[in-house]
């Protein structure tokens, strides 16, 4: 039974009730008050009630009532959400249908993006249907279009294409290796541990990009070359170098105050909106994204533009310590540094000039 709650006030509460149930007006959970009484009874029962008290000295209100009288009137005064859940239903259905999304696993040497483009040639683009996938055919797309690639194993998880790549191991270089190591970077030689071959370079040396470090030949007693492998393990200080030359009077960059903002709009990692106009020569821009509350991967990326105007300013070239700072958070910018052994700096006076050279130290594994 759908149940009403109706409150009663007035005088001589029990009459009231006595004559509903002469009535035949079933009432029930009765609760008495100070003035006031309460009570349960079917829904259906309400009208008669208003009805027959509606010009009496009792006060009566509906305190509560079934929203929905049956299951016909809820899907009659819902039939607008019902529908949304309808066609959330079946999107979301085609949607789990569909790859959304690469991920790829295993890659050392090889760049993703040459995985990414045998996909979509084998015809495992974004949005095909997981159904007409031919998981060995693009295997083999990705085997025979992809160089260095050993092994390969695609599936399907979900929404994702799952690509593990096994990379081809060079065995010629493992198992022959007659070939020198040389030195990729401008460094110092902090350490050097050779397994074979002959070392042509010791601790603190200064070595240049091409340099041979460790020679494949070793010497006999006699001082005769003998060819080997090279084999080793070097450590060096590298240099990250950055040069900055500053005037009397320079241009920079500085923000106006004046913004532009637009979002773009992904559903199902698909573009579909993007609302870009701006007009300013020159900006900065910070973006934000995220995820709407719906049963679609709607995503939101929010972009914010700052526009940046010329300004002339004075730079006091005597001030060499606050030029060097600068120069400092210049290179580290530039070069993308955000840790160091050490820094050394350069500074040459031309008179009408500055320039500042800026060295970033770092101890790495060179080979």
């Amino acid at each position: 039974m759908r149940k009403s709650k109706i409150l009663v006030k007035g005088e001589n509460l029990q009459n009231f009730l006595n004559a509903l149930s002469n009535r035949k007006i079933i009432v029930f959970d009765i609760e008495f008050k100070e003035d006031a009484l309460i009570f349960n009874t079917d829904y259906r029962n309400v009208p008669r009630i208003l009805e027959l008290y509606g010009n009496s000295n009792y006060k009566v209100e509906l305190v509560r009532t079934p929203k929905y009288e049956n299951l016909k009137d809820f899907f009659k005064k819902n039939i607008a959400i019902l529908i949304t859940l309808c066609i959330v239903f079946v999107c979301c259905f085609a949607y789990s249908q569909h790859i959304w999304q690469y991920k790829v696993y295993g890659l050392e040497n090889i760049d993703e993006m040459q995985i990414v483009e045998a996909l979509e040639d084998s015809g495992a683009i974004i949005g095909v249907n997981k159904k007409s996938l031919d998981l060995e055919k693009v295997e083999n797309a990705i085997l025979h279009n992809v160089e260095d690639v050993g092994l390969v194993s695609v599936n399907v998880v979900g929404t994702s294409l799952i690509v593990t790549i096994s990379e081809k191991i060079n065995n010629e270089t493992i198992l022959d290796n007659t070939r020198s190591l040389v030195s990729n970077y401008d460094c110092v030689i902090t350490s050097i541990k050779t397994n074979a071959g002959t070392a042509l370079v010791k601790v603190g040396d200064k070595v240049v990009k091409g340099q041979t470090l460790i020679g494949n030949y070793v010497l006999d007693s006699e001082g005769n070359q003998i060819a080997s492998k090279a084999m080793g393990e070097v450590y060096a200080d590298v240099y990250y170098t950055y040069n900055r030359t500053y005037f009397s009077t320079d241009t920079v960059l500085e923000r106006s105050g004046n913004t532009y903002k637009y979002c773009d709009l992904y559903i199902c990692g698909i573009p579909i909106l993007s609302q870009s106009h701006c007009n300013f020569q020159y900006f900065e821009s910070e973006e934000k994204s995220y995820y709407l509350e719906s049963p679609l991967p709607i995503k939101v990326v929010e972009h914010t533009l700052y526009e940046l105007i010329e300004k002339s300013i004075n730079i006091d070239l005597n001030d060499i310590e606050n030029l060097q700072e600068n120069a400092i958070k210049l290179a580290q910018e530039q070069l993308k540094i955000e840790e160091y052994d050490n820094v050394i700096l350069d500074v040459s006076n031309n008179g009408d000039n500055v320039t500042i050279s800026v060295s970033f130290v770092i101890n790495q594994k060179i080979i």
